[in-house]
């Protein structure tokens, strides 16, 4: 399950990027969810100016649909690469795909959900409970990889009724509404749809 945007121009500019690979992986998300399944390996596919075209994936610990998470292990690939010459396309995959499970949600306090996963795997003792995993190289700024499920169940149902665009991640606004789908993706590199 994946989304790609191929630009009419190369794109230069990394915080574009970084807008680009969030409002991918937010429809990945919505799109995993509204199928009810879960992906353990995101990828990101770059193809640059000389169409060479470039792949990160990362594993991750346990299956998600999160939009969030996506977006985080995403961006922390692309952060990886040199873009100065140019990015010609960008896609956001989900790969190693299962039906989602139902998923006891865990307190929200520090180390309370990491001693109950410790007792429900059988590793008490054993140090083999895994704590919210960093995307990055570590650090305090690192975005890590927990899910908000009730977050993402709101967002798709207020989509549901009040469409596509009615909302999204705050790094989508654009003059004063949300845009999560590109101006000219399905009509052409610079053309607006009739009545937007």
């Amino acid at each position: 399950v994946g989304q790609e945007e191929t630009f009419p121009r190369d794109v230069l500019d990394r915080a574009e990027l970084e807008g680009e690979v969030l409002r991918l992986a937010d429809r990945v998300g919505a799109r995993l969810r509204a199928d009810a399944i879960e992906s353990r390996t995101i990828q990101l596919k770059v193809r640059m100016a000389d169409f060479r075209t470039l792949t990160r994936s990362k594993t991750l610990p346990e299956p998600t649909s999160s939009s969030s998470v996506i977006a985080s292990v995403a961006r922390a690939a692309l952060d990886t690469l040199e873009i100065s010459e140019g990015v010609r396309l960008l896609g956001v995959a989900a790969q190693n795909l299962s039906p989602a499970a139902a998923q006891q949600a865990e307190l929200p306090f520090p180390g309370v959900g990491a001693a109950a996963r410790r007792v429900r795997e059988g590793s008490v003792g054993r140090g083999r409970a895994r704590p919210n995993i960093p995307v990055g190289g570590g650090g305090e700024d690192q975005a890590d990889l927990r899910a908000h499920p009730s977050l993402d169940a709101a967002a798709d149902a207020v989509r549901r009724r009040f469409g596509e665009d009615a909302l999204g991640p705050a790094g989508l606004m654009r003059e004063g509404r949300v845009r999560r789908s590109r101006a000219g993706s399905a009509w052409g590199p610079e053309d607006e749809p009739a009545g937007e």
